[in-house]
């Protein structure tokens, strides 16, 4: 699960490694790969393409996990205490009981903690507007990341296990340090997977850097999330695609989380644009390259 700058942020303040050199990615470098949207599209047309966040696919998993951690943990107690009370009733065994409650805080602190991580937005966009050579990000915090597309860094790298991620650095005047860092959203799983991923990178340059109609036809369909929580159709279908298969019991494996999902969907807000980048992000009427979830297949 790609959770990285999430539960903790990406180490910014720092100057750039030798493994960001190395893996660097380049606006104006044509890659000969396989172009995929890996169904990350919310919007796209003439001015800009609009995607969504690298936590999206996996939110909810983490809700999961923690709840169900934090109902076994609750169960234990409550057992204790009821042994405590009605069967042992003596002062040791209260002494245990409030050790083991002071024992479990900081866990529950903890998964706590993380889920509120999740319920927040239901989403990040990262969008991309080829006219203005801007980057738009929503942060976590609700505000708005505003850069160059030519001057961001763009680096492939490592991260938990042995994924690899693609992350975008916003540099200081030196060309060197790292103000800020943000991912895109396709996870490759070893050396494989990371060559195959270069394809989602392609995808992303050949919109920026040669323009709409060398991706448009590519897409095939659009994450109905812009001014709406995901229904539990479209959960199934988008898994389906992702696992390329209608196998339930491949989908019931990958939907074991999606209790903790629809409660971080349900309990989380849309991300709305702010108004001034909105203004820098106009669409023309009749525009041959509009695609989002209203003209989705499904």
């Amino acid at each position: 699960m790609g959770y990285t700058g999430l539960l903790q942020p990406y180490k910014i303040n720092r100057p750039l490694s030798d493994v960001d050199r190395a893996n660097q990615m380049h606006q104006k470098k044509k890659l000969d790969v396989k172009t995929s949207h890996e169904l990350t599209v919310i919007e796209i047309n003439s001015s800009y393409i609009e995607v969504v966040d690298k936590f999206f696919y996996w939110k909810g998993g983490m809700t999961t996990g923690c709840i169900l951690l934090l109902t076994m943990m609750g169960c234990a107690l409550l057992s204790l205490a009821y042994i405590t009370a009605f069967v042992n009733k003596d002062w040791e065994s209260w002494v245990f009981l409030l050790f083991a409650c002071l024992g479990y805080s900081p866990l529950v602190w903890l998964f706590t903690k993380s889920i509120r991580k999740e319920i927040n937005y239901t989403h990040y966009p990262i969008r991309l507007n080829r006219k203005t050579r801007k980057v738009h990000v929503f942060r976590q915090d609700g505000t708005v990341l505003t850069t160059s597309w030519d001057k961001l860094f763009i680096t492939q790298v490592p991260v938990t296990g042995r994924d690899w991620e693609f992350q975008c650095h916003v540099l200081a005047p030196d060309g060197i340090t790292i103000l800020e860092t943000f991912g895109l959203p396709a996870l490759g799983y070893g050396e494989a997977g990371r060559e195959q991923y270069k394809g989602y990178w392609e995808f992303i340059r050949r919109y920026m850097e040669e323009g709409p109609a060398r991706v448009y036809d590519e897409i095939t369909g659009c994450l109905p999330i812009k001014q709406q929580r995901e229904t539990f159709k479209f959960i199934y279908h988008r898994l389906a695609y992702s696992v390329g298969s209608y196998n339930p019991m491949i989908l019931g494996y990958y939907g074991f989380y999606y209790p903790g999902r629809w409660l971080a969907m349900r309990y989380s807000k849309i991300p709305q644009w702010p108004a001034d980048i909105e203004a820098q992000c106009p669409v023309e009427a009749n525009d041959p390259y509009f695609k989002d979830a209203s003209t989705n297949p499904l």
